[in-house]
């Protein structure tokens, strides 16, 4: 059980410091710099306030390598409770990582626009076009990413039920997460429109990654009592 204890720890710890993290360039810097359908003042924010921009490229640049070291804690965690299910986690964990760090290129590209010097034989306008591009292409990238951080969740979700290291209520609840990741993805690329209503009714089922982080770090942390449950269940 020591082994499983620092194991679920580890896996806890790392997650909780991707869901504290992930959110100042997905929610705080557009927030507080990126104004809908207004690209002037939005490259006028981002010019004013240069180091937070930097600092959301240095977020994503950080979540993709933590992301790769929280799909291996998790794996050791769940590899014996059933393996198949642990690879197919693993892989799904670890196949949005490449295109995590493409897509922080396109916030490269705004910050050399915006914040360097200007490029050579464009105008004013062209600029603007290049960074309306390019954001445009960031959050493509952002709806393409949410395909895989909702179905990661699907095979941990069953994995963390049935080793019943946290309560059922929690995995189901993490499945329910899967799900308003894929709704996302799918509105953002087919429905534009419809991006804010889903954003809103999706937000109770984006706490499933948090109530899964707290179960699984009290599990870390206390114990649980259901300590033979992955061993019963593991795959020769």
């Amino acid at each position: 059980m020591d082994t499983i204890k620092r194991n679920a720890r580890t896996a806890a710890l790392l997650y909780l410091l991707l869901v504290l993290v992930a959110p100042i360039r997905l929610v705080y810097v557009p927030s507080q710099l990126f104004v809908s359908g207004d690209m002037a003042t939005t490259a006028a924010n981002i010019m004013a306030h240069p180091g937070l921009f930097r600092l959301g490229i240095l977020t994503d640049l950080f979540c993709a390598t933590l992301e790769v070291f929280l799909t291996l804690a998790l794996f050791r965690l769940f590899k014996d409770v059933d393996r198949r299910s642990a690879v197919l986690m693993a892989v799904l964990g670890l196949m949005p990582v490449p295109l995590y760090f493409v897509n922080v290129f396109n916030d490269v590209a705004v910050a050399h626009l915006l914040l360097g010097a200007s490029p050579a034989g464009f105008t004013a306008e062209q600029v603007m076009s290049l960074v309306r591009l390019a954001m445009t292409l960031h959050d493509a990238g952002i709806n393409m990413l949410q395909i895989f951080w909702g179905a990661w969740l699907f095979p941990l979700a069953a994995l963390a039920a049935k080793s019943r290291l946290v309560p059922r209520f929690a995995a189901g609840w993490l499945f329910v997460n899967g799900v308003a990741y894929l709704a996302l993805s799918v509105t953002g690329l087919v429905a534009p429109s419809w991006n804010g209503t889903v954003s809103l009714a999706a937000v109770p089922a984006q706490l499933g990654e948090v109530v899964f982080v707290v179960c699984l770090l009290w599990c870390g942390i206390r114990g649980h009592r259901a300590t033979s449950a992955p061993a019963a269940g593991a795959v020769a």
